[in-house]
């Protein structure tokens, strides 16, 4: 990215908007930050505010900003709240994009010797998987290419199935850790030290994250920072440098048509297969979207107007997380207006909300 977008980046956060949920947008770099360039903070028991002036962004493009999103939402710059709106202590249920909490607890699980790696077979976990799903890795329900209750095996077709992150959930929950959600999040030595201030919990049955937004931004800083909190280590950056990338195949095909078996009687909460039915599998991994060329190579990427390095969370009702590891900013907005996730579709109202928001960054300029 060239000197002059690096500016306007830094200097304004504008529009990015229609349809409705709830929405993230990460803008990073911790490593800048870590060595010093760049202060970086954290939140205590609250977050600290500053003055968007001081920290170079434009207070009136943050109003158009949280005008356009409505609901409740937080900047946060440096660590530093530039801007609030709504009521910030109210928690929701911030369905698909728990997945990207889920992934930090499987990494948490091999850190802590829980795991035998990424790759470890889920029958190690005492499921009774008929003979097709005898290979299904915790890799595989991370990145939505199990082929559980499809036809075909593990890591031959993708699929969005509520179905997978269930069994991942399960797995994880009562198997790996043997405890409540709850207390697997917030053990001292998880994510216990983000000390969330709204009491975040998990929703009976799904253990779909609950959350207020500025609580689900103390997750988004966590990744933002590669596992650091506060100048500790939480989980290893490698972590990060390893999966924080697309992990599914250009070549991927999605399932065969027909009726879908639950053997395991998982059950499926909610059908969002077509909420993706033209989303790019190829720039998907361990529950985020990679802004990667379609045919999986450096060029033509899904979102040319954006730096490479950014990547997205989307969910159901507009969740959306959305991260650019080349600046230290944080937007977290609930009940905020996106559109449909088409990133195959440039002209699409999802992919022209980003080109806006980035245009007016420009034009600001």
């Amino acid at each position: 990215m060239s000197g002059g977008m690096k500016q306007w980046f830094s200097n304004l956060i504008c529009y990015v908007a229609n349809g409705c949920g709830i929405a993230i947008l990460v803008l990073g770099s911790p490593n800048e930050g870590r060595a010093g360039s760049v202060e970086i903070v954290f939140p205590g028991d609250s977050w600290e505010e500053r003055d968007p002036e001081e920290l170079g962004l434009d207070p009136e493009g943050l109003d158009r900003l949280a005008g356009s999103f409505r609901g409740r939402g937080v900047v946060v710059k440096d660590g530093y709240v530039v801007k609030s709106w709504g009521a910030l202590p109210r928690r929701g249920d911030w369905f698909g994009a728990s997945n990207p909490l889920l992934s930090s607890l499987l990494f948490f699980g091999v850190e802590e010797g829980r795991i035998d790696g990424v790759d470890e077979p889920i029958r190690n976990y005492l499921w009774d998987l008929n003979s097709k799903d005898r290979t299904i890795a915790l890799a595989h329900l991370a990145n939505m290419t199990s082929g559980y209750a499809y036809h075909e095996s593990a890591g031959e077709t993708w699929a969005y199935s509520n179905l997978g992150v269930q069994l991942f959930q399960m797995t994880l929950f009562d198997r790996v850790y043997n405890a409540p959600p709850i207390s697997v999040l917030l053990h001292r030595d998880r994510l216990g030290p983000l000390k969330f201030q709204d009491r975040p919990g998990f929703r009976e049955r799904t253990n779909t994250f609950i959350a207020s937004v500025r609580d689900y931004a103390r997750l988004a800083w966590f990744w933002c920072q590669k596992g650091n909190w506060n100048g500790e280590q939480l989980l290893p950056a490698h972590y990060f440098d390893r999966f924080q990338k697309a992990h599914v195949s250009a070549q991927i095909s999605a399932p065969s048509e027909g009726d879908t078996n639950d053997y395991l009687h998982i059950g499926n909460y909610r059908d969002e297969s077509e909420f993706f039915e033209h989303a790019a599998p190829s720039s998907y991994g361990y529950g985020w979207w990679f802004n990667r060329s379609l045919g999986g190579g450096d060029g033509n990427l899904i979102w040319p107007e954006a730096p490479s390095d950014m990547f997205l969370c989307v969910g159901d009702r507009g969740n959306n997380a959305v991260i650019i590891p080349s600046l230290n900013l944080v937007l977290v907005t609930a009940y905020s207006q996106w559109g449909s996730f088409e990133p195959r579709d440039a002209s699409g109202t999802f992919n022209s909300r980003i080109q806006t928001f980035l245009s007016s960054l420009r034009e600001a300029n």
